[in-house]
């Protein structure tokens, strides 16, 4: 592994990151790379935001690559998709079973 590069255990729900990589050897005064890759989605909104405020106060020249996606939620229910489309015939009706062998 090369010398510069630095590995920290850390929940990232409780623990604040910056304490624990500062714990692991970074310099806070030193320009870093972070990469915070698939990561985010699995961290409460709050968890996620501490991280982006750490990232804001990285020194200049430090860089920050992450991935993000918001959570969507998903409808109860889905009255479009369970009704057939306008002019549509059933399956039945083109000669293909109601359903798939398993």
């Amino acid at each position: 592994m090369p010398p510069n590069v630095r590995y920290a255990a850390a929940d990232l729900e409780t623990d604040g990151l910056g304490s624990r990589l500062e714990e692991a050897g970074l310099d806070p005064a030193t320009p870093v790379f972070v990469a915070c890759l698939g990561v985010l989605i699995y961290l409460s909104e709050v968890a996620a935001d501490a991280i982006f405020a750490w990232a804001a106060r990285l020194p200049v020249d430090s860089e920050f690559v992450c991935t993000f996606s918001r959570r969507i939620p998903r409808p109860k229910a889905r009255p479009l998709l369970d009704q057939p489309l306008p002019g549509s015939r059933p399956p039945e009706s083109l000669g293909a079973p109601a359903s798939s062998p398993t």
